[in-house]
Parts: C-alpha cells; sequence; structure tokens
C-alpha cells in the first residue's frame, strides 16, 4: 500500500506499506484518503518467468466450498488469484466486489 502524508513544512511525499492480508488493504481503503494498492507476484505466477509489480483495480471476494477466495484484477490487464482448493475464476461462486478503483 502506497499513501501520501502532508508535511506542513515539506509538503506531500508517499509512503509505502506492506501489507499480508485483503483485510489489510480495506482497511487501509476505508482509512486513507489518497493512496494506491500494488500487488507483487513472484517469478512462478508469470508466464514471462520474471517478477512482477502493478496496481490492483479490482478486489472480488467469492466462495469455493464454503471457503473464501479472492480475485485480484491489475491495472497491467493481469489477474490472480488466492484461492484455498486451487479453483478457477469461472468456478468461484457468489462473487462480490470489495474494492475498486478506476483503471
Amino acid at each position: 500500500v502506497e499513501y501520501t502524508i502532508n508535511h506542513e513544512e515539506e509538503g506531500p511525499y508517499w509512503n509505502r506499506v506492506m501489507v499480508n492480508s485483503v483485510h489489510d488493504v480495506l482497511y487501509a481503503a476505508g482509512t486513507l484518503d489518497n493512496f494506491k494498492v500494488s500487488l507483487f507476484s513472484p517469478r512462478y505466477q508469470n508466464e514471462d518467468d520474471e517478477m512482477s509489480v502493478s496496481t490492483i483495480t479490482e478486489i472480488i471476494e467469492a466462495e469455493e466450498e464454503g471457503h473464501k477466495a479472492y480475485i485480484f484484477k491489475c491495472k497491467n490487464g493481469k489477474t490472480y488469484l488466492e484461492t484455498s482448493l486451487g479453483y478457477t475464476e469461472d468456478q468461484l461462486k457468489n462473487k462480490k466486489t470489495l474494492y475498486s478503483i478506476a483503471g
């Protein structure tokens, strides 16, 4: 999560915080005015075998057999899933958008 802080003497600057959960992101969304959320993906999650960082434009909560799952849509066009059972996006049910920004 990156967010701006306004200092009276120095003006605004960006601060960065690493978070570990969707809940931390949603807390930031409810408490910070000017912020962006980026997703860091390791090499094994990318077809080009490169690490990637992209701004998250949408977080969707869904269900897979009673477990919560999350879909992360990114500005670079990629979609990442956080699932317990390895479901695909099409297999997830009861989708609900939790966070969204204009991409």
